[in-house]
């Protein structure tokens, strides 16, 4: 997104280490890293005490996890830049907005995300198809209306994005 948006926010790879003060630790980095590599496919190394020495110039932990993709970036910069790439709705926030079904706003953000899982999967303009995909999303305004409105006016214009 940075690069999409043109954000200038001094983006760069640094990589990052985190040390094991405790044994218990670095048997935790190793669940981490397990977790990482299923779940993102992110691929992060771990680096035994007897190593260690190489990355950090001591043996006082217990192990490194080394994530050499980690990156860093200047957040106000972001921030900044963030402003004038959100000015630009897509088609299922134009139907919110256009439908009112944002209502009061609380579930606004499950509903869309709901809905645009919903659109992303190729769903159409069904009502009753609409009502099962953001089932797990309570509104306390209405009957829902509004929102499978909103979300079936942006599957008949072909959402996907």
């Amino acid at each position: 997104m940075i690069t999409e948006e043109r954000i200038a926010c001094d983006y760069e790879r640094t990589g990052h280490i985190q040390a094991a003060s405790k044994a218990a630790h670095f048997d935790a980095f190793r669940d981490e890293q397990a977790l990482l590599a299923r779940v993102f496919d992110h691929r992060v190394e771990l680096v035994s005490r007897a190593d260690q020495r190489s990355e950090v110039g001591t043996e006082i932990y217990h192990g490194l996890l080394v994530d050499e993709r980690s990156a860093a970036l200047n957040p106000a910069r972001y921030v900044e830049g963030l402003a004038p790439a959100s000015n630009t709705l897509d088609a299922l926030q134009t139907a919110f907005l256009e439908t009112g079904g944002a209502q009061c706003g609380i579930c606004t953000p499950g509903m869309l995300m709901a809905g645009r899982a919903y659109l992303d999967a190729g769903g159409g303009p069904d009502d009753d198809a609409i009502r099962e995909a953001i089932a797990g999303n309570l509104c306390r305004c209405t009957g829902y209306t509004k929102i499978v409105e909103a979300i079936a006016r942006a599957a008949s214009q072909g959402s996907s994005q």
